[in-house]
């Protein structure tokens, strides 16, 4: 692709992108976006919880085992929301859904994360979420504008919901992250929580207006890398740590 078309292209991807959030009610600064990156538009929006019908009978023992295991490696006092997400972020298949306020993030994973330089996804695409809308139709209630953080408490206890083995809610909920995980902070990240609707969100009727996908040409993805590199952004940038620096190094050096 010239480089005349490349600009023209990525023009196209922001026009879409601008009319996803319209659409969403979304704007920059007050009402922003949520952001998630798949290489392949097959992909679902579906937590690795229900990904594979063997891991939901075990969500019990995963988080005992996690939070007994590593109670050593694990910072004092972190609730259990903060538990999940860090097994959530160090491999273990939650509930949780990873999406993030930067558009950067959800480009790098859809485009770069997986992928060395020579190699192109086949139909990478962003999805954009109105998490203020999915918390409001989720949680049935008339408040317009509300993410579950430290102010806007979540009304249940993950630990104590699989304890019991009744979750409180059918559909999924917005989760502003911990940010005393690193790599949350890095990646701007924050999450969805499933409910007992084990459903993909793109496949629950109710929540079809708070999501759109912007599908991304295979062709843009060169000059989509190249922005990010100028940017500062790579594997370094998303996992602030040794693992990361040399995903970075194998990316740039195009190690085999």
């Amino acid at each position: 692709m010239t480089k005349k078309a490349s600009v023209a292209g990525m023009e196209v991807f922001r026009r879409a992108l601008r009319e996803a959030m319209n659409e969403l009610g979304l704007d920059a600064f007050t009402l922003a976006p949520w952001f998630r990156g798949h290489s392949d538009v097959a992909f679902q929006l579906l937590p690795g919880l229900f990904r594979n019908p063997d891991n939901a009978p075990q969500e019990w023992n995963m988080f005992a085992y996690f939070l007994n295991d590593g109670s050593s490696l694990l910072e004092r006092g972190v609730s259990s929301w903060e538990v999940l997400a860090y097994m959530q972020h160090h491999g273990l298949p939650t509930r949780l859904l990873d999406w993030s306020g930067s558009l950067q993030t959800a480009l790098f994973f859809a485009t770069a994360h997986r992928f060395r330089r020579d190699e192109v996804p086949a139909s990478p695409c962003i999805w954009v979420m109105n998490p203020y809308r999915l918390n409001r139709i989720s949680a049935k209630s008339k408040q317009h504008y509300v993410i579950y953080d430290e102010t806007d408490r979540i009304s249940f206890d993950y630990l104590e919901s699989i304890r019991n083995g009744a979750w409180p809610r059918k559909l999924p909920v917005a989760l502003a992250a911990p940010w005393r995980n690193r790599r949350v902070m890095a990646q701007q990240g924050s999450f969805t929580a499933h409910g007992s609707d084990s459903r993909p969100i793109e496949d629950i009727p109710a929540l079809k207006r708070c999501i759109r996908r912007v599908d991304i040409d295979p062709a843009l993805v060169p000059a989509i890398r190249e922005e990010l590199a100028i940017e500062g952004f790579n594997h370094f940038q998303a996992f602030p740590d040794l693992d990361g620096l040399a995903q970075r190094l194998r990316y740039q050096l195009m190690l085999g």
